[in-house]
């Protein structure tokens, strides 16, 4: 039977387990949530970013999507690692203008072990999937430093959230604004070469090495390419193979970029010309570069011709292309590679 005091006791120990629990919770919340917030996560950095002439993006050394940093040269932003290929100034502008916009909202972590759960582990650590941003000024004086990590989606439309921590902190915060930091440097820039119809195309010629030229022409009324001077003992395997060599130029995409300085086309590297109808002539020469360790990959060097009766259009198009292309050389990747170093062997069969 239970008396007074028994009571007494046991609603002393149910209070003091209960407190303890509480706490407990509360110590586990501190850690990960410790305030709510909204101000701006860098309120000075919007006065500095006509200073800002300097953008270091690190990740991991292990991180595939590479580390890379971006100058300004003159009116436009340049992606050092890759010559001074240009950046797309918009992409750039956002990212920038993000930064500014940030607000944070909520309180994370501070403890190392948990960085990673939130991709905001040390960029010198193997395995983080941060990226570290520093912004500079001409005179290398470090403006923001900070790094970012994954995004929390927003359930019900409004603005989408990402997790970061300024460097040398242990504070991670989760911030609101439209900041988007891309992945790999194609990504910060128009990977697209060329855009060429294939009902323009008059004749196309493809100079696989040690081959023939061999030419192709677009069939309008069948929408098919055909092999001009096909031997008549042989068959094309596939008219959709075909046609994938055919429109190539439609949507041209590089995988890679650099200056075309000290790079020599060698016709025994292929190369490939199409011609327009309205009389538009973009060639590619090849070339290789033993020099730096990657010897078998062939730089594709743009060179453009237009006709003397061309229109204005044409002539504005081909201009565009020169302003684009003039300085660089481009490497495509092994499957568009392949389908720009097609033969009559690979697209025809023996007639049966």
């Amino acid at each position: 039977m239970l008396t007074k005091r028994s009571v007494l006791i046991l609603a002393v120990i149910t209070f003091v387990t209960a407190a303890a629990a509480v706490f407990a919770q509360y110590t586990r919340w501190t850690d990960t949530i410790r305030s709510v917030t909204s101000e701006p996560a860098f309120p000075k950095i919007g006065d500095a970013l006509e200073s800002v002439t300097r953008i270091k993006l690190i990740r991991a050394d292990d991180n595939a999507q590479g580390s890379f940093t971006f100058s300004r040269a003159g009116e436009r932003w340049v992606i050092d690692d890759k010559g001074g290929f240009p950046a797309t100034q918009s992409v750039i502008r956002q990212m920038l203008l993000g930064f500014t916009e940030l607000k944070l909202v909520e309180a994370k972590t501070r403890l190392p072990a948990r960085f990673e759960k939130l991709n905001l582990a040390d960029t010198s650590q193997a395995g983080s999937n941060a990226s570290r941003v520093i912004l500079e000024d001409k005179a290398g004086t470090v403006l923001f430093d900070a790094l970012f990590g994954k995004r929390a989606a927003s359930l019900s439309g409004s603005t989408p959230s990402i997790y970061m921590r300024r460097s040398g902190e242990n504070q991670t915060w989760l911030a609101t604004g439209e900041l988007e930091i891309r992945g790999a440097a194609l990504e910060w820039l128009s990977p697209q070469l060329l855009s060429i119809l294939r009902e323009r195309i008059e004749r196309t010629t493809i100079m696989a090495p040690g081959e023939p030229p061999m030419d192709l022409i677009y069939d309008t009324k069948h929408k098919r390419f055909a092999i001009v001077d096909l031997p008549a003992d042989r068959v094309v395997s596939s008219n959709y193979q075909l046609l994938q060599v055919g429109i190539l130029p439609e949507r041209l995409i590089m995988q890679d970029v650099r200056p075309s300085e000290g790079l020599a086309p060698d016709p025994a590297l292929g190369g490939v010309v199409w011609r327009t109808k309205d009389g538009l002539t973009v060639t590619f020469e090849m070339a290789t570069d033993p020099k730096s360790g990657d010897a078998g990959r062939p730089w594709a060097i743009v060179t453009v011709d237009v006709a003397a009766d061309a229109k204005d259009k044409v002539v504005k198009e081909a201009k565009a292309i020169v302003a684009r292309t003039k300085g660089w050389a481009y490497w495509f990747g092994a499957p568009m590679l392949k389908r720009l170093r097609a033969t009559r062997d690979i697209l025809t069969s023996p007639k049966s």
